[in-house]
């Protein structure tokens, strides 16, 4: 293993220790956050960041570089996402900017900047795609989840297509449970005039799909080449 390898960890650690301090600044100055709500969603970040640097103990892949970068940001936008229904510009800008300099910056050193260059171009895309949908139906997809995807797409596509796609499912077969369960609870109480206005947090399983993906892609890929 050279020296540049040796040097990923502590410099994704670094940088993931930075995105989370940039992110508990802007939510205790312009967010309004709570102490209670911000020591939970610190701790929250630095235990995903620990299992990460712990699965790729020396040398982490460009993948769990990005993904760090994200779970640093995550816990803090979800909540803010779960309280007012919209993820800040700021969170988004330190999660994108941490994932794409320092996957960006793992990938030329591991000499993988096609692929990782190939992902970026998917990433816009998809996003791309999404401002579309913001624009048109603002109520189904936000402007501020549209931007979010980004970098989320950028960390499954780097987890391979078998892993991306399973992430991919699962938190939006998860975000279509919560949906519907809140519907029917809405329309039960209110008659159905609430659930017209149904409007869901996509914060959390745009941050959970790659996690998703870390847990039942490799399980599923096994299974694919066994069969």
């Amino acid at each position: 293993m050279d020296a540049v390898t040796l040097m990923a960890g502590p410099v994704a650690w670094c940088g993931w220790g930075l995105c989370l301090a940039l992110s508990l600044r802007h939510c205790a100055r312009s967010e309004r956050l709570g102490r209670p709500s911000l020591i939970v969603c610190a701790a929250l970040s630095l235990a995903l960041c620990l299992v990460l640097g712990v699965l790729g103990w020396g040398a982490p892949s460009v993948a769990l570089t990005v993904l760090g970068s994200v779970s640093a940001v995550a816990p803090l936008a979800a909540w803010v996402d779960l309280r007012e229904h919209r993820l800040p510009n700021r969170l988004v800008l330190i999660a994108t900017g941490g994932g794409v300099i320092l996957g960006g910056a793992h990938a030329l050193a591991a000499h993988s900047l096609r692929g990782y260059g190939l992902s970026l171009a998917v990433a816009a895309g998809v996003a791309l795609g999404l401002v579309v949908v913001a624009l048109l139906a603002p109520r189904l997809v936000g402007m501020g989840d549209a931007k979010f995807a980004f970098v989320i797409a950028l960390a499954l596509l780097l987890q391979g297509a078998v892993a991306g796609l399973t992430g991919a499912y699962l938190a939006l077969s998860l975000a279509g449970l919560v949906a519907v369960a809140t519907l029917v609870s809405q329309r039960g109480r209110s008659g159905g005039a609430s659930a017209r206005r149904l409007s869901i947090a996509c914060g959390p399983y745009l941050a959970a799909a790659p996690w998703f993906a870390l847990v039942g892609g490799p399980p599923l890929a096994a299974w694919l080449g066994a069969v």
